[in-house]
């Protein structure tokens, strides 16, 4: 799948899709969702927040299980991340180089 270059202007909100239970994009929120967020004390970066009822929002984080699996989680300490523009004028799923 090739993806072209874009600017998101409007926000996307995470929801898990009924009945399958996939989490699916979309323009607003329904319910409960996870969003992206701006992290004001972290320059340039995000945090990824679940939101219970479209009002009440709270930090995902990470958890290390005892069998070394990582496991995103709700946790008052964020999983701080920073988006890197491509620098590949096209991008491929299946490209195998």
């Amino acid at each position: 799948m090739d993806v072209e270059d874009s600017i998101c202007a409007l926000p996307t909100y995470w929801n898990l899709a009924f009945p399958d239970l996939f989490i699916a994009a979309a323009p607003e929120p329904v319910y409960d969702f996870f969003q992206i967020q701006k992290m004001e004390d972290f320059l340039g970066g995000y945090k990824i927040v679940f939101c219970s009822n479209g009002e009440d929002c709270v930090d995902v984080g990470i958890s290390v299980g005892g069998d070394g699996v990582r496991r995103l989680v709700v946790d008052s300490k964020p999983f701080e991340v920073v988006f890197v523009k491509a620098t590949q004028t096209k991008a491929s799923a299946n490209n195998k180089t």
